[in-house]
C-alpha cells in the first residue's frame, strides 16, 4: 500500500505515498512531475496526487468515492474521465468532471475497455470501445467530451491492440 519512485536499474529508490488503506494503478501526469493513484480508504478521495519527489498526498475532491477501474486524467491536470454504471440498467457508462466544479459533469455513452486515455493536447478521450463495435480490440476511437459523437481513430484488423501511446 506505497507508492514508489525508482530508477530503471532499482537505485534511487523514493517512497512517495505511504498512505493508509490501498493504493493502486499509480499514473504518471503529463507534467512528469505528478503521480496520480487510486486511493481505497474509509472516506478519502478516490484518486489522489504526489509529487515525484514525494511529500504530502492529496486527495482529489469533487469525484464519486466509488470510481471504476478505468480513469484517466487529462494532461493539464484539471479534468477526470472515469467510468460508471447505471443501477437502472447494469450498464456501463463515462463521466467527464472538471476538478472543483460542483454538477454531475458530462455523461458519454461508451464502454471503454483495455485502452483509455486523452490525446496529448487534451481534446478527446481515447479508448477501445468494448460493447458497440465489431472487432473491438482491433479499433481505436476517439470522442471529444464537448462535442460527443465517438470516431474511428484507428484499426489494426484483423490484428489486435493492447496499448496506444503518443509522442
Amino acid at each position: 500500500n506505497q507508492i514508489w519512485r525508482m530508477d530503471i536499474n532499482g537505485g534511487n529508490q523514493v517512497l512517495l505515498a505511504d498512505v493508509p488503506g490501498i493504493a493502486q494503478y499509480p499514473r504518471f501526469e503529463a507534467d512528469g512531475e505528478t503521480v496520480v493513484f487510486r486511493w481505497f480508504n474509509e472516506g478519502s478521495a478516490p484518486l489522489a496526487r504526489v509529487s515525484v519527489h514525494g511529500g504530502p498526498v492529496r486527495g482529489i475532491e469533487g469525484l464519486p468515492l466509488s470510481i471504476s477501474y478505468y480513469w484517466a486524467s487529462s494532461p493539464d491536470g484539471k479534468r477526470f474521465a472515469y467510468s460508471s454504471t447505471d443501477p437502472a440498467t447494469s450498464r456501463m457508462y463515462v463521466v467527464v468532471k472538471t476538478v472543483g466544479q460542483e454538477g454531475p459533469g458530462i455523461r458519454l455513452d461508451i464502454t471503454p475497455s483495455r485502452i483509455f486515455k486523452w490525446l496529448p493536447d487534451g481534446s478527446a478521450l481515447v479508448f477501445q470501445e468494448r460493447l458497440l463495435a465489431e472487432n473491438p480490440l482491433s479499433k481505436i476511437f476517439s470522442i471529444n467530451p464537448d462535442a460527443p459523437q465517438p470516431k474511428l481513430l484507428y484499426s489494426t484488423e484483423p490484428d489486435e491492440l493492447i496499448d496506444v501511446r503518443f509522442s
